[in-house]
């Protein structure tokens, strides 16, 4: 399954915020200027996973990231983790960032499937974490009250010691990413 953060529609959004975006080897790269005319390179989300894709792609951005001056270049692999690959990318120069862009750890959750089989596929303390909060009233569904739901991030961001984005970030989203819906 393709990312949204490697589609056009991501880099139009990008674009909005600053952000250069062009593909190279089919992979959506973003750059932005940051400091003394230097410039971050970063290719969220790539399907990337072996040494050879690697290589490709940065035998072909080479030349374009030092006429752009950059001075880093971040690739997130968003395939499951394997020791193999993080050995290739060690191996070819890359290092663990200090901060995440992405989250590190996630889970995908095939929705078509029955709530059965969603929380069959849960571990133990999932299901009844999923059962604890239904008993309490708590249920998802679209909504259109970006209102709260900005209150609930600035909440979480605070509690959770992250950085967060404006309410016209998610506005902007909902409005130029065709399907992206409000839960």
């Amino acid at each position: 399954m393709a990312s949204l953060l490697q589609s056009d529609e991501w880099a139009q959004f990008k674009r909005k915020y600053g952000w250069q975006a062009r593909r190279v080897e089919g992979i959506l790269i973003l750059s932005r200027k940051i400091l003394f005319g230097k410039s971050l390179w970063y290719a969220p989300e790539t399907d990337l996973v072996d040494g050879e894709q690697i290589r490709r792609l940065l035998a072909a951005i080479d030349g374009l990231a030092r006429a752009d001056h950059a001075f880093v270049f971040r690739l997130e692999v968003g395939v499951p983790h394997s020791q193999p690959l993080v050995d290739v990318l060690q191996g070819l120069g890359f290092k663990k960032s200090f901060e995440s862009v992405q989250p590190e750890w996630r889970a995908v959750v095939d929705i078509r499937s029955s709530e059965e089989q969603i929380l069959s596929a849960m571990h133990q303390k999932g299901r009844y974490n999923t059962r604890v909060a239904e008993r309490h009233g708590v249920a998802a569904g679209p909504s259109s009250n970006l209102d709260t739901f900005s209150r609930l991030y600035q909440e979480t961001a605070k509690r959770d010691g992250f950085s967060p984005r404006g309410s016209e970030y998610f506005q902007d989203f909902l409005q130029m990413v065709p399907g992206a819906t409000l839960f």
